[in-house]
């Protein structure tokens, strides 16, 4: 049935160029041959194009066929992991709950170290200006006992606290 459809517009093709052809004739005074190899060389243009289609359909074929796949089997995967989401959901909540429990812990032991960390400063403070004033008189008097000849360096001891 498709192929008489194929057989009657490859006939009525030549055959329009045959009229063609008389009326280029008619009008120029050129000839334009048409022979049964005029007639065979459309049939095999047409047999190489519908061959080039028939590629092209079944490489889109092929990738739609392809992409088909790949989305159920993306569908199989978000399935399986929107169930594994719902049984992990309780943990996920018990895990989130315990993380907050720690964060409030933590702050908690860190205003008492900040606390703790005051106290001790306060507690130093006192030494730290008795030392730095025994230095500083400890200074003066080597300054003094060696005069402006000589020079001194002034030692501190890490322990001190002085210099880092």
């Amino acid at each position: 049935m498709q192929v008489s459809k194929i057989v009657k517009v490859c006939v009525y093709i030549h055959q329009s160029v045959e009229r063609k052809s008389k009326q280029f004739y008619e009008e120029l005074r050129r000839y334009n041959y048409v022979t049964p190899t005029s007639y065979l060389e459309l049939l095999m243009c047409f047999i190489k194009l519908l061959a080039e289609k028939r590629a092209d359909l079944e490489g889109l074929k092929g990738r739609l066929a392809a992409g088909l796949d790949k989305l159920l089997t993306t569908a199989g995967e978000v399935e399986v992991m929107q169930l594994e989401l719902v049984a992990l959901q309780p943990i996920l909540a018990t895990t989130a709950k315990e993380a907050d429990n720690m964060m409030e812990t933590i702050s908690i032991d860190k205003a008492d170290a900040d606390v703790t960390k005051q106290e001790v400063c306060y507690k130093e403070l006192p030494n730290l200006s008795l030392s730095l004033s025994l230095s500083l008189s400890l200074s003066r008097s080597l300054s003094l006992l060696l005069g402006s000849k000589g020079t001194f360096f002034l030692c501190i001891f890490p322990q001190d606290n002085f210099i880092r």
